[in-house]
């Protein structure tokens, strides 16, 4: 991955770690987070899907999503 993190994820503990890694730099993770924030980042989360509403939409559910029920 980008900078050496395992996971896309960037976690305030993730770039302290990176941040001492490449900079000889140690901060809190906490600081790390209000650092960027001050800077103008913002924290992005992915968004929370129902795994229901995924089984549906895929036609994984075992409801009728291919038009076997005779039409409309």
């Amino acid at each position: 991955m980008e900078a050496g993190l395992a996971s896309a994820m960037r976690t305030g503990k993730a770039l302290a770690v990176v941040t001492r890694q490449r900079f000889g730099v140690s901060y809190h993770p906490q600081s790390v987070a209000r650092l960027l924030h001050e800077l103008g980042f913002s924290v992005q989360r992915p968004r929370k899907r129902l795994s229901r509403a995924d089984a549906v939409t895929s036609g994984k559910d075992g409801g009728s999503t291919s038009g076997k029920d005779g039409g409309f």
